[in-house]
């Protein structure tokens, strides 16, 4: 199981802060396609928004692997003055 952390909008359009996937994924991209079927409502954001992705609270691409276990956060971009 991978523990999913969201962040911001996502948090918003979900209600809830945390999701817990069990998947086959070995990649991040694997994952958030795997995300995007399971969660209509982060879909959007997902395939269309640049999100930023940590694994293990290091920043990770999307060809980064992830495993059981992993702890993966999403994250609108930052902004602000």
């Amino acid at each position: 199981m991978i523990t999913i952390k969201l962040f911001a909008l996502l948090r918003d359009r979900e209600g809830a802060g945390t999701l817990a996937v069990t998947t086959q994924a070995g990649r991040v991209d694997e994952l958030l396609a795997q995300i995007a079927r399971e969660y209509p409502s982060l879909a959007e954001l997902i395939t269309h928004g640049s999100l930023l992705v940590s694994v293990n609270q290091e920043f990770a691409t999307k060809e980064s692997a992830v495993r059981d276990g992993d702890e993966v956060a999403l994250m609108p971009p930052f902004s602000g003055g």
